[in-house]
């Protein structure tokens, strides 16, 4: 931890061996904390701090060991996009088109869009740094708490006779190519 937090873990939580050559009482705790957690999920608890603290260095403080077990037994950890790769697939999401796996590209995105705190058209408007800080809160409550994998509905292509959303009636290219000319010759 002091490899990914240098100083802040230092002050935060001292040292690991005190002045007898001994593991500190906050050292033991986290050691009893993290029993039983496997090489593999520790490597997904670091993993995911790692892109925590990328994502926000200056802002990012080191967990307490029940947030760092919870990291590391948490799914979906070990492919899980950085914050700028979730903020690119919000923004190109395509409205009508194709399943929400192929328009989200990733369930966590899927995710991170559901959250109350993420206001879709304010997201695509916004410059990419207001973009980042307004997904910022839904991404890492996603990294923290982990998110649904794709349905079979979510991986379901709509019917091409399906009605697009937000439209109630069918497209004719001929009547919009009319109402445009009419449009154009009143002006």
């Amino acid at each position: 931890m002091v490899g990914l937090y240098a100083n802040k873990w230092s002050s935060q939580y001292g040292r690991a061996i005190n002045e007898k050559k001994q593991l500190s009482g906050l050292a033991r705790d986290w050691q009893r904390g993290l029993s039983g957690i496997t090489p593999d999920q520790l490597a997904v608890g670091f993993l995911t701090l790692e892109k925590i603290i990328l994502s926000t260095p200056e802002e990012s403080w080191p967990p307490a060991w029940p947030e760092f077990r919870k990291l590391c037994l948490s799914k979906n950890k070990a492919n899980s996009p950085t914050l700028d790769e979730i903020v690119s697939m919000l923004i190109s999401v395509s409205a009508r088109q194709g399943s929400l796996a192929r328009r989200y590209k990733h369930p966590m995105a899927l995710a991170v869009s559901k959250r109350d705190c993420v206001d879709m058209f304010a997201l695509r408007t916004a410059k990419l740094v207001d973009a980042k800080r307004m997904i910022k809160p839904a991404y890492e409550q996603c990294l923290k708490n982990g998110w649904a994998d794709w349905t079979d509905d979510d991986l379901k292509e709509p019917d091409s006779g399906q009605k697009a959303i937000g439209h109630d009636k069918p497209r004719n290219k001929a009547a919009g190519v009319s109402a445009f000319s009419a449009i154009r010759a009143a002006l």
